[in-house]
């Protein structure tokens, strides 16, 4: 695959400081398509917007983050399983056509029938039994395993890939609790775009070892897995506020709850990109031989249920490359434990806000404007493996807009009606010079 420089894509030099874990954290060295993550030049400008909003979201918003919880989010009105499938299908209709004709493809396989067996099931699978249990081989193909739950006991929301451990079939297949809230609906449309972009990568072939095969999931880089399916759920967040009046008709409070969904996500993704900072700023502290800053990590202890834990493993992580010997087992438990930490900024986190970002950028575009399609092309793999440089390119985003397009992502993210040209000025350090972006992470 070509990978190209436009944003940051291309073969680093180790420890070049314009990138951002740009190797794969489990095959270090190793540049395929699966090692390939956001590049810096994304990156910070939404570490700069994290700068400014954690404060804020760490002071006032606790109680709306918990709502990102599967238990705390049982508030708001009730969807069946045929209000989530009619909702999902028409938002991605309302975005373009061939969107729409997927999603009904998808829908039209198998998920009446996974309905009624969900609603006939008394006892909901564990978890372990789900990631034990094979998905049996089927024709004509059957795209879900659905189950329905109680409010808040959503374990399960999963798009197992074709030909993967547990689905031996040439498609994809959706596992899901349903609770009935907000939280079952929106995350339909999430795994309904990994379940598009699989079946578009599928169609596209590769040589392999001489021979001519088609391409996998195994193929999509892994910046791109997430952001496929948060650019669907941008989509039906969309909907939702563009529909609002005639939904509000058929579900009161609807608007409120798809709002209070998207900007509790976005609180508790901010928070992750100065835990990733921290967690950098230690690995590099450890390297030249210096004690890594315990300070950093007392912040994080207490905050949401979803930093909380987050921010105790960077704690461990930071005691532990303090106390060990480099080179042993213990020590390198201590840097894996940090490594987690940067690396999962590249996968929810920056997925969704770019996401937003690129959707925000074609939104308002006339339904037939071709950039919708290009867009919604690029980002789920129509035309082959892509990586962000592809979909920012597709959505006309220009390396000086990077920003303007994180700013437009978080406003959006925020439940803040964004007007667009409104790049907050340059941070300013204790020493009062501007920074233009913010230290390497």
């Amino acid at each position: 695959m070509d990978l190209k420089s436009k944003f940051g894509h291309q073969k680093p030099e180790p420890d070049n400081p314009e990138f951002l874990y740009y190797d794969s954290p489990r095959n270090p060295g190793v540049q395929d398509t699966s090692g390939l993550y956001f590049p810096k030049a994304v990156v910070d400008p939404f570490v700069l917007e994290a700068r400014e909003q954690v404060p804020q979201i760490s002071a006032d918003n606790r109680g709306l983050t918990n709502l990102f919880s599967k238990s705390g989010n049982t508030q708001g009105p009730r969807f069946t399983f045929e209000d989530s499938r009619a909702l999902v299908i028409a938002a991605m209709e309302d975005y373009s056509p061939e969107l729409g004709r997927k999603a009904r493809e998808i829908f039209d396989a198998g998920y009446d029938q996974a309905v009624a067996d969900a609603r006939a099931r008394t006892t909901p699978r564990t978890f372990d039994e789900w990631t034990k249990q094979q998905i049996p081989r089927s024709n004509p193909a059957v795209r879900w395993r659905l189950e329905q739950v109680a409010p808040g006991h959503t374990q399960i929301q999963c798009s197992n890939p074709a030909d993967s451990e547990i689905n031996p079939n040439k498609y994809s297949v959706i596992d899901y609790q349903f609770d009935g809230t907000i939280d079952s609906v929106v995350f339909t449309a999430h795994e309904l775009g990994h379940s598009i972009g699989d079946d578009y990568l599928r169609q596209t072939t590769k040589m392999n070892q001489g021979n001519t095969v088609n391409c996998t999931h195994k193929d999509n880089p892994v910046h791109m897995q997430e952001t496929q399916a948060y650019f669907t759920q941008s989509i039906l967040y969309g909907y939702m506020q563009k529909h609002s009046t005639e939904l509000e008709d058929k579900f009161p409070g609807i608007t409120k709850a798809a709002q209070d969904h998207l900007k509790a996500q976005a609180n508790v993704y901010l928070q992750r990109f100065p835990i990733a900072i921290d967690a950098r700023r230690a690995l590099q502290s450890s390297k030249n031989g210096e004690l890594a800053n315990t300070a950093v990590t007392e912040r994080w202890i207490g905050h949401s249920w979803r930093t909380r834990s987050e921010g105790r493993e960077l704690a461990d992580g930071v005691e532990i490359i303090n106390s060990a010997t480099p080179g042993t087992r213990l020590y390198e438990r201590g840097t894996k434990l940090l490594n987690a930490e940067v690396e999962s900024l590249h996968s929810r986190p920056m997925g969704l806000f770019t996401a937003l970002g690129v959707y925000n950028q074609v939104k308002d575009l006339p339904k037939d404007d071709p950039r919708r399609q290009a867009v919604a092309d690029a980002i789920l793999d129509k035309n082959g493996p892509s990586t962000i440089d592809d979909v920012l390119e597709a959505a006309e985003v220009e390396r000086s807009d990077l920003r303007e397009f994180a700013h437009s992502a978080v406003t959006t993210a925020l439940g803040n009606k964004y007007e667009g040209n409104t790049t907050p000025a340059a941070i300013q350090p204790k020493n009062g010079q501007p920074v233009s972006s913010p230290a390497p992470v």
